[in-house]
């Protein structure tokens, strides 16, 4: 089944622009000292040899779980979890050759134009979006007013909320069924041929114009536009 992405401005009460603030601050702070943790495992590992020892995302994730500070347990738990998903990828992407334009992962500052996080627990009713509450916090949660309804029905995978400006937006995952095929009259005899393709293999009647060079593209394609969305 397909992923969908709709993005939309929200509005966001005081008290909530207070919290994402200190989600966007916390999701800066788990990438960073992932990144930091990433480096110290695959140096590590060169220094005793041993290749046992390199980096993975369950190693750094379980290893930042494991010296939590105090404080940490005041934010959304989910924060960490994706922050160093999104940092096993970017390390993905940065080593595969179909991927050249992938940038190394670097620190994250405050000063960057751009902050976010996300979390795969935040919920949607209606024109209105929720975030998943920790239990130990002390900030009191409310729903925060979307620009529009949500244009898909499906699972929610993940939401990403942003922050340019003063403005607020959300990114939102959803896992849509797949459309139905329409069905055509078997006494139908349909032929066509796009211009536009470079090249065409015959195999028995079937024209297959998806090449191996055009897989390779779609593919790479695939990944930019997740990372856009």
């Amino acid at each position: 089944m397909p992923i969908k992405t709709h993005k939309l401005r929200i509005y966001p009460n005081a008290e909530m622009k207070t919290i994402i603030t200190e989600l966007m601050d916390y999701n800066r702070f788990c990438w960073n000292r992932g990144l930091e943790t990433w480096y110290d495992m695959y140096n590590t590992s060169l220094l005793l040899v041993d290749k046992k020892m390199r980096p993975s995302e369950r190693k750094v994730r379980d290893e930042l779980v494991e010296n939590k500070a105090r404080w940490q347990r005041r934010l959304s738990a989910r924060v960490l979890q994706t922050a160093i998903h999104r940092l096993h990828q970017a390390w993905q992407n940065f080593f595969n050759p179909n991927m050249p334009d992938a940038h190394k992962p670097k620190f994250h500052s405050k000063r960057d134009p751009k902050q976010s996080f996300t979390t795969d627990r935040a919920k949607v009713a209606g024109k209105f979006l929720k975030l998943d509450r920790p239990q130990k916090t002390m900030h009191h949660f409310t729903k925060i007013k979307m620009a529009e309804a949500l244009r898909f029905t499906g699972q929610i995978k993940t939401v990403t909320i942003t922050k340019r400006g003063n403005k607020f937006y959300a990114s939102i995952n959803v896992l849509v069924e797949d459309a139905p095929r329409p069905t055509f009259s078997e006494s139908w005899d349909i032929g066509g041929i796009d211009l536009n393709v470079g090249h065409i293999n015959w195999n028995g009647g079937v024209v297959n114009t998806f090449t191996a060079r055009v897989a390779a593209l779609h593919q790479r394609i695939k990944v930019y536009q997740k990372q856009l969305n």
